[in-house]
């Protein structure tokens, strides 16, 4: 999800931790940008916000997917960063609860499709054959090459400065 709404990978791990309460872990650069006490601050970092919040969902949606479990023990941290969140964008609870259920679905919505689905099975597979640490930059690698529509914009792009040398 990080990758698909343009947050900054750092770091993918399938290592579970005790310590972080996780069963994997996903590092991103998550700076907000401002001080939530700013009177502008939930207009101009909304979508910012709504995008960090559906990263932080993403690992457990993605399992749910999967598994047809939703495991709330493995993503404390997460569920309460998104807590976080939603709390510096909403006013009540009302609020607060079907802002949270809209980013679930939005969320599972872009990761049941084809593509992105590919994507998570690509780079979980890396992560279990391979390497269970990887970098943001090897990760935005796997995914990228995982999606053939990606693919194929980077060759043309390759083509289209090649043709303006030529």
């Amino acid at each position: 999800m990080a990758f698909i709404k343009k947050v900054r990978i750092v770091k993918v791990s399938i290592v579970p931790s005790e310590r972080q309460g996780s069963l994997g872990h996903l590092i991103a650069s998550n700076k907000i940008g401002s001080n939530p006490e700013d009177e502008n601050f939930k207009s101009k970092y909304r979508t910012r916000l709504e995008n960090f919040c559906m990263v932080a969902m993403a690992g457990m949606i993605s399992e749910y997917i999967l598994t047809g479990i939703k495991n709330w023990e493995g993503v404390y941290q997460d569920q309460e960063y998104v807590n976080y969140l939603l709390s510096l964008l909403t006013y009540s609870q009302r609020e607060f609860s079907l802002y949270r259920d809209l980013l679930w679905v939005r969320t599972e919505t872009i990761l049941r499709t084809k593509d992105h689905w590919h994507m998570i099975e690509n780079l979980a597979n890396y992560l279990l054959t391979e390497n269970s640490v990887i970098s943001g930059r090897k990760a935005k690698e796997i995914l990228r090459n995982s999606n053939p529509r990606l693919i194929k914009e980077n060759i043309s792009s390759v083509v289209c400065s090649l043709n303006k040398r030529g």
